[in-house]
């Protein structure tokens, strides 16, 4: 697990996402993965880290509370749209309901989106400036829903 130096933070949080995506990009040839799809689950960075269960885990949570409020406020707020994106798209593709043939357009949008969200949580971590990450609008609900049922 790498730790920035500046941040003090693990950048294995983006790996959370990462896991996400690769499953999502095997599972139209590979149909049983939508099980480990299923089993996803949305995490906070310092839910993630809680997982580590060892020593590192109190220095990287104290890294997390003492970053500036507006990175750890990004952060929160990337996090939360990446999470929100993951738990739409493990619900779509979970879904039994989904015609095979929208599949690939839901993969497509989903890991376009999850691919920008990692972009910018990696800046984070690495201790960029906030100024220099680009940050859209909060995704809301609808917006991904809107999405998926375009796909």
């Amino acid at each position: 697990m790498a730790v920035a130096r500046d941040s003090l933070l693990t950048n294995d949080y983006v790996n959370h996402f990462a896991e996400l995506v690769m499953l999502l990009e095997l599972v139209i040839e590979s149909p049983h993965l939508i099980e480990d799809i299923r089993n996803w689950t949305p995490r906070s960075y310092c839910e993630h880290i809680g997982r580590i269960g060892f020593e590192p885990a109190d220095s990287l949570r104290q890294a997390y509370e003492r970053l500036e409020p507006a990175r750890r406020a990004m952060l929160d707020a990337v996090s939360g749209d990446a999470n929100r994106l993951g738990a739409a798209l493990r619900s779509t593709i979970a879904d039994a309901n989904v015609a095979p043939a929208r599949l690939p357009g839901i993969v497509r949008i989903g890991c376009e989106g999850l691919h920008d969200h990692i972009r910018r949580l990696a800046a984070i971590l690495a201790n960029k400036p906030l100024a220099q990450i680009e940050r859209n609008e909060l995704i809301s609900q609808s917006d991904i829903d809107a999405l998926l049922a375009a796909a």
